[in-house]
């Protein structure tokens, strides 16, 4: 009887030839076969390991290859299926994302508006009486005089000083004085006009540029003292003193305000509440 090694020698070859499908006869098939279904290699206590790892690619039967292709389409359906779940999920997460930032860039914007709003609110409106500053009201009369130079539009420059405004905070007070002032620029604003441009031009004093001749801007001037003098009792008995002045577009508008204010000294020398025209 051969010895172990050679009947293991001769499975390996076997399984090598049938493996390289050059066995000769269905005899030599049906050997090899029955070697792989483990009668010979049990009966010689071997495995396949000691056959050096042989990998054998016995053709699959029908079934066996329509379950392969069954387990293969499952695979692929439900692979795609995830994938696409997956892909959906990431795009709905994107949505979500930029959905979020849009919002938080909107509101960014409308504070950026809003302190935008403000920072221009500081920089041209006077904050106690919440008239056009100084700042703001410069660029206007320069376009006022360009204005009359296109169209020929006449317009006065008037400034007004409230009298005796410093007793006024030495007897009762910074605060009664700055309701005074408050007051006084409530009820000029309220007898202009739209087109009108009212400033505070520094402490008691305001300035007006209104679109009108020499007779409009009478009446106007005095409505404005009459005006004041009706709101006497809230005003803590002040009152104002007005110079008026035609603007020259030629000129421009500051000799006109020179003007003005040479008029507003002879007011105030004139017993005061009073108007004098340039």
């Amino acid at each position: 009887m051969q010895d172990t090694d050679t009947i293991a020698n001769s499975v390996v070859a076997a399984v090598k030839d049938y493996a390289a499908g050059t066995l000769q006869t269905e005899d030599d098939y049906l050997a090899v076969r029955s070697i792989l279904d483990g009668g010979v290699i049990n009966r010689l206590k071997l495995n396949y390991e000691s056959l050096g790892a042989i990998v054998v690619n016995e053709p699959l039967s029908f079934t066996q290859k329509y379950h392969q292709q069954i387990a293969f389409t499952l695979w692929f359906v439900f692979g795609g299926a995830a994938f696409f779940m997956v892909a959906l999920w990431r795009q709905q997460k994107i949505s979500v994302e930029l959905t979020y930032k849009a919002r938080a860039l909107t509101a960014l914007q409308v504070q950026l508006r809003e302190a935008n709003e403000h920072l221009h609110e500081l920089a041209t409106i006077d904050r106690l009486t919440s008239v056009l500053n100084r700042h703001a009201a410069e660029p206007m009369l320069d376009q006022v005089i360009s204005r009359s130079l296109r169209s020929s539009e006449v317009f006065t420059l008037m400034i007004i000083d409230v009298d005796s405004f410093k007793n006024i905070n030495d007897t009762l007070g910074h605060p009664t004085g700055d309701a005074v002032l408050k007051a006084i620029a409530g009820t000029l604003q309220s007898r202009l006009r739209g087109e009108d441009i009212l400033a505070r031009w520094g402490g008691d004093e305001f300035l007006i540029v209104a679109q009108c001749d020499d007779m409009v801007s009478c009446r106007l001037a005095d409505d404005l003292i009459d005006a004041i003098n009706g709101a006497a009792d809230s005003l803590f008995g002040a009152t104002i003193s007005m110079g008026v002045a035609k603007i020259d577009p030629e000129e421009g508008w500051l000799h006109a305000y020179k003007r003005a204010d040479n008029a507003l000294l002879k007011a105030k020398d004139n017993g005061k509440n009073t108007i004098v025209r340039a």
